[in-house]
Order: C-alpha cells, then structure tokens, then sequence
C-alpha cells in the first residue's frame, strides 16, 4: 500500500507533538524538518537561563524519534513550489509531500531600535540561553568593581519569568564566587501595566510581587537605543551590565516570502486550519483566538493529527474547536499567578498547578522528554 507523504517543518510544540502523535502510523511516510537539531521546552527556559540545568529544556530530536519510523532533517526550508507539492530546503534539497504541515514559530523583533540587535541578550533558545549565562557569570567574576544593573525589557510572561528568577540566581553566583556585589534588576514595560492583555488585578499583583523581590517595575517605558553599556528609554541613558529582551516576536518571514495570506499578522486558516488545500499552520503562525500559548500549538497538533487520519479514511474532517489556555506565571520561588477567563489565583497553589501542567505536557510528549522526566517532576526553587 502506497503511504502518505506528510512533512512537518518546524521541531516546535506543534510539529513534533503532531510527528509523535503518528509515528507509529504505518500509513504515514513522515518527514520532520527543522532548523534546530533539537526540542526546546519553552516554559522551562527562563529556569534553565538562571540555573545550570539546561537538559530541563534542551532534547535532540535524534534521541526522540530515534527509535520511531520519522524522518529528522535538520535543514531550514527556503521556499515551496505549492503545484508540484515540495518543500525546498537549503542546498537545493527538495520533499515532496502529500500533506504539508507548517509550525515554523515566530522570530524576534526589535522595532529596528539601534542596537538591540547587537548589544542585547535573549532567551529563546540553547544558544541565547548558553549566551546570556555566560555573560553573566563573567560579569560576577570579573575583578572590576561595578554596581551591577540586570534590564528585562517585556512585561510579558517570559520577562516577568526571568525577572522573578534572576535576583535569586545572581546571588548565588555571587555567594559561589565569594563575592558580595550590589546589583539592580529592573523590569520595562511599554504599556501602563504588567501582562497588559490580562486583567488589572493581576498587573498589580505580579508587580507587588516583583517588588517584593527586589526587583523595580518601569512602565509606560519605551526603548529607544542601546550601546554596549547603556540603554536608552525615553530619552535617558541608563547604565546597563546586561540588556535582556523578552519584548518583540513577529510572525515567521516564511509566509510572507510564499504567499501565504496574512490576517492580524497571522496565516489564515480555514475551519480545519487550512490555509490553501493540504497545507496546514499550526501554533504561533495560525490566525487563531490563543495563538502564541505551547497549549494551543499542541491542541493544533493533535486536531490536525485526527483530521488527517480521517481524510485518509475517506471520512469527512471536522472543524476546528478553540480550547482556552490556562495561563500561569510563576514569579520566583514557590509562588505564581494564575488566570484562567475570570479566574484568578495567586501565590504557592498555582504555582504547585504550573508543575502539575509541566508534567502533564511532559506525559503527554511522552517519549519526548524521557531524558528530563525527574527534573520536570521534581519541584524547582
């Protein structure tokens, strides 16, 4: 019996939950293409930036789908020829494909500000993370004697993360080195409140918390520039040790490049997240109410998954149907915010609820992250 061809590019939530979802399919041919050799567990990166711990978040697709009938390319697609249905890849390389699944994920973006590009630090990935550690632990080792001064622009889940996470981390560098420094960590925010897309409450209870730890809130803070030692919001210089942005994701160039149809800067997508026939967008790049949240990317997944086993049953598909997010934020040790629609809850119950959907995700990616079942079943400080 002739298989399927399915290709999926992108090694994200949605692309590999989706490949993990049928690989034992015997119907299907599957191609994963990814530009990345690895998966990377988004909502453990902040931890991983400010502990040593990156295996928590860092897993080779080879160790994933080494024992499984899928194909892994490590390539980065360039470009497709929609009537011959490939994919075409750098080198000139090609794969055809019956079904084509996109969850390419977003790209940073800066503003075209000056100097962020260059001079600013990210946490988006293995290399960012590996990047941004490093510097760090220079900057405590080093022998110049300097008030440190830690700036997170983006008040958004990840920037509220990492704030949280990195006074308790400097000091321990600090404590390992022998060194008492003094140090600042400061949170900016463009708009007038923290998580500006949540609810008013939860702004000023992540910002209690913040300051709590010792951390400062500056909003209604726009970034203007950057140099290799100061930080430009509103027309001041400010001295900086380190510039972390966690603020500007744009949609990935990819579909633009192709002609794809774009809607509020997102693929547009028919019922069965469709964009042209037998091409899919899952996740972050589809025009979808919760897009941008690793739940709705697996939710994605595992709807387009039973879609196609039905098309390939000769069955009718069915449409798609949006799943709410629950949104949880933790905020240094022991404690988080929750939101969930009108719902919220704050402090050690919540953040008990964030490791329990850890390890939820983790079950459900299982064998995926078999390599980090005990960091992420464990309780992190």
């Amino acid at each position: 019996m002739k298989k399927t061809k399915l290709v999926i590019v992108g090694g994200g939530f949605g692309g590999v939950k989706l490949a993990h979802d049928l690989a034992d399919d015997d119907r299907f041919e599957i191609t994963l293409i990814s530009e990345r050799d690895y998966f990377c567990y988004y909502p453990s990166l902040y931890h991983s930036a400010t502990t040593g711990l990156t295996r928590e978040s860092i897993i080779p697709l080879e160790d994933i789908f080494g024992d499984t009938a899928v194909t892994v390319v490590h390539n980065k697609v360039t470009g497709l020829d929609k009537k011959e249905k490939k994919v075409i890849c750098r080198n000139s390389k090609s794969y055809d494909y019956d079904y084509l699944v996109l969850a390419l994920g977003v790209v940073t973006n800066y503003f075209g500000i000056e100097g962020l590009d260059k001079y600013s630090y990210g946490i988006k990935s293995k290399e960012e993370v590996e990047k941004f550690k490093a510097h760090v632990k220079s900057k405590i080792a080093s022998k110049e004697k300097e008030d440190h001064n830690y700036l997170i622009v983006g008040g958004g889940p990840t920037g509220i993360e990492l704030a949280g996470a990195l006074p308790g981390y400097i000091r321990g560098l600090a404590n390992q080195a022998g060194k008492d420094i003094k140090f600042k960590v400061t949170l900016i925010e463009a708009a007038n409140r923290l998580m500006p897309r949540g609810s008013k409450s939860m702004s000023r209870s992540l910002k209690r918390r913040l300051n709590n730890l010792g951390v400062k809130v500056m909003t209604n803070a726009h970034v203007q520039g950057q140099d290799i030692n100061h930080l430009t919001i509103d027309g001041k210089k400010i001295e900086s040790t380190c510039v972390v942005w966690t603020a500007g994701m744009s949609n990935n160039p990819f579909f633009a490049e192709n002609d794809f149809v774009m809607h509020n800067r997102h693929v547009a997508v028919n019922a069965y997240l469709e964009a042209e026939d037998g091409i899919y967008i899952l996740g972050d790049n589809a025009n979808t109410p919760y897009a941008g949240f690793a739940q709705t990317a697996m939710n994605d997944a595992k709807f387009v998954g039973e879609n196609l086993v039905r098309k390939i049953e000769g069955k009718d598909p069915e449409s798609y149907r949006v799943k709410k997010p629950v949104c949880v934020t933790p905020v240094g040790p022991r404690w988080a915010a929750l939101q969930y629609g009108k719902i919220e809850m704050y402090g050690m119950m919540p953040w008990l609820l964030r490791h329990l959907a850890d390890a939820r995700a983790h079950t459900e990616l299982e064998p995926i992250l078999q390599s980090v079942e005990q960091s992420a079943l464990s309780l992190r400080s």
